[in-house]
C-alpha cells in the first residue's frame, strides 16, 4: 500500500514532505493472490507453447497430406493425358475393325444365300431321287419279255 507522503506513518509530523512512501504490508491473501496470478502467467505461456507445437505439428501433417494429395492428382492427370493422346490410334483400330465387321456381314449374307439356294436345290434333287426310286420300285415289262 502507498500512502501520500504528506502523512505521518505513526501518526508523527513529518519534517519534509519527499514524495510517496512505500509501506510492505504483507498478508497471507496477497500472497496466494500473486501465486494465482504467477500460476495463471506460467498455465498461459505453457498452453500457448504447446498451441504452438500443435499448430506447427498439425500444419506440417496438413502439407504432407496436401502433397500426397497433388502427387496422386498429378499421375492421374498424366495417365489421363497418355490414355487421351492413345485415342487417335484406338479409333483407327475401331475403324478397321468395323470395316472388318461389315465385310464378314456382306460375305456371309453372300454365304447365307448361296447356302439357301444350295438347300433349294438339295430339295429339288431329293425330289428327283424318291421320283426316281419309286420309278424303279415298279417292274417293267417289254413286250415280249420273259417273266421270271
Amino acid at each position: 500500500m502507498t500512502r501520500p507522503a504528506d502523512e505521518p506513518p505513526n501518526g508523527e509530523a513529518a519534517a519534509e514532505p519527499s514524495g510517496f512512501r512505500v509501506t510492505w504490508d504483507i498478508n497471507i491473501a496477497t500472497v496466494i493472490t500473486l501465486l494465482g496470478f504467477l500460476g495463471t502467467g506460467m498455465y498461459f505461456v505453457a498452453t500457448a507453447r504447446t498451441g504452438a507445437e500443435q499448430a506447427v505439428r498439425d500444419s506440417a501433417r496438413l502439407e504432407g497430406e496436401i502433397a500426397k494429395t497433388q502427387g496422386l492428382i498429378s499421375s492421374g492427370l498424366s495417365d489421363l493425358r497418355a490414355q487421351i493422346a492413345t485415342l487417335p490410334d484406338q479409333r483407327a483400330r475401331l475403324e478397321e475393325l468395323e470395316r472388318r465387321e461389315t465385310e464378314h456381314d456382306r460375305w456371309r449374307a453372300i454365304v447365307d444365300a448361296r447356302l439357301g439356294d444350295q438347300r433349294e436345290l438339295l430339295s429339288q434333287l431329293k425330289t428327283v431321287v424318291e421320283a426316281i426310286q419309286r420309278a424303279s420300285d415298279v417292274t417293267l415289262t417289254a413286250p415280249g419279255a420273259r417273266k421270271r
